[in-house]
């Protein structure tokens, strides 16, 4: 699936927003699972998910900090977006 998103924009489009509103389930290994697709994604609109994936860097569980940090290394290649805090006042 995610290869398909690499080299499908409509259906990146169609994902996108389903992967971001999966940065908040319930389910540690959804939210980690959503954070790596949005940062394999390699069309637009990808940089759409940058506001919920620094939202992400503040989740209790490390491996979605962790996985959301990839995500916005592969984005933006830095862990944080330039100019922009993650939670808790740390770039």
């Amino acid at each position: 699936m995610v290869t398909a998103l690499v080299r499908d924009a409509p259906l990146a489009a169609a994902v996108v927003p389903e992967l971001i509103a999966a940065l908040t389930d319930a389910d540690l290994a959804v939210r980690a699972g959503a954070a790596r697709a949005l940062g394999n994604v390699r069309l637009p609109p990808r940089p759409a998910a940058v506001p919920a994936l620094v939202r992400a860097l503040g989740d209790p569980d490390g491996s979605v900090r962790e996985a959301a940090a990839g995500a916005l290394l592969e984005i933006h290649g830095e862990p944080a977006p330039p100019g922009q805090l993650v939670p808790g006042g740390k770039p």
